[in-house]
């Protein structure tokens, strides 16, 4: 089998229906998301799961796994490994096995972790396959301790462990960035952890609002810190450009008035969204929702073929409406922009 062949065509395909707006496709994802356990090592303060419960400890099905290798792997050029559950990737029986698949068929993987559980025969295998390794925290030293209940230390021993795997192997083209849910007692750590970040060779930082979802977390969200959030993120951009070093930020907080601010209804044909053609997302379950913002389920692959599921009465209304009259989930997604 051809892959690169493969890749190709149906990349070609998929930017050939997507022109024609087509709602069935005989193309297959570009990218995907996917979920080998929903099991996690850690119990983070911040975790929704304490609010809700987990939706399963599970490794994913044979079924499913083998699904997923058949019919995405071979067309897919990249995969969102984590990320769209509270599971944590490194600690699944089946990751040596798909990071081996995904070479095999020439798929990058991006990589969400908590770091905690880095085995030293995984490593060589994850800065070979891996395009970026986002390692998730929530501040340094003390900060990030009550959090998540691990030990600084050895969380930062785990990252330092794949920088000089990364440097070892030489995998430039890697990246590697901590993945840093700010919040109100956090916040002042930014233009540090910048510096720290630069020193030990992390090339980006992506800050991201603390969710207020656990009661005990709320009043930390900056939401309630406004004034304070746009100072430090103006140290961090101060900071960042000195430093020449990537960060991320999220938009500065109006402080004029406590008003409710009114729904602003943008434009969707100056932010294309083109996920119902290209992208899916799977769980550990086999639940396969369009992306990792919409939250239907379409189909589950323990009972249905995958393609059967990619052109569904669902995805095919997503594609006829997400650019011309989509639904709330798609219409205020903050990941259109990105896409």
């Amino acid at each position: 089998m051809d892959i690169d062949k493969i890749k190709k065509e149906n990349k070609e395909l998929n930017i050939k229906e997507i022109k024609e707006n087509r709602l069935i496709l005989k193309s297959r994802p570009t990218k995907f998301w996917f979920n080998l356990t929903g099991a996690c090592n850690l119990q983070c303060a911040h975790c929704l799961s304490n609010v809700t419960g987990r939706k399963s400890t599970n490794e994913v099905d044979q079924i499913i796994y083998e699904k997923v290798i058949k019919d995405l792997l071979p067309y897919a050029e990249n995969c969102l490994l984590g990320g769209t559950n509270y599971g944590e990737m490194l600690i699944s029986k089946n990751i040596s096995n798909f990071l081996e698949e995904c070479k095999k068929n020439f798929v990058k993987v991006n990589l969400t972790t908590n770091g905690v559980t880095v085995k030293d025969d995984i490593i060589p295998k994850l800065v070979e396959v891996c395009n970026v390794i986002g390692f998730s925290m929530e501040g340094m030293e003390e900060e990030y301790e009550k959090i998540r209940h691990y030990k600084w230390e050895n969380f930062i021993s785990n990252v330092k462990r794949i920088i000089s795997a990364k440097e070892k192997y030489g995998q430039k083209e890697l990246r590697l960035e901590f993945r840093f849910a700010v919040h109100c007692e956090n916040i002042k750590q930014l233009p540090k952890l910048i510096e720290f970040s630069k020193e030990i060779g992390i090339n980006r930082i992506q800050v991201m609002l603390l969710r207020g979802d656990v009661k005990s977390q709320k009043f930390k969200t900056l939401y309630y810190h406004r004034s304070l959030a746009n100072e430090y993120f103006e140290k961090a951009e101060e900071k960042a450009k000195e430093l020449n070093f990537d960060i991320s930020l999220p938009g500065k907080f109006s402080t004029g008035t406590f008003e409710k601010a009114k729904k602003y209804k943008p434009e969707i044909n100056t932010k294309p969204c083109y996920n119902p053609w290209n992208t899916v997302s799977i769980d550990e379950l086999g639940n396969v929702t369009p992306c990792c913002a919409h939250y239907e389920i379409v189909g589950n692959l323990k009972e249905q073929p995958f393609y059967d599921i990619w052109n569904s009465e669902l995805f095919q209304n997503l594609r006829k409406t997400v650019n011309t009259d989509p639904d709330e989930c798609c219409f205020y997604c903050k990941n259109r922009i990105l896409f």
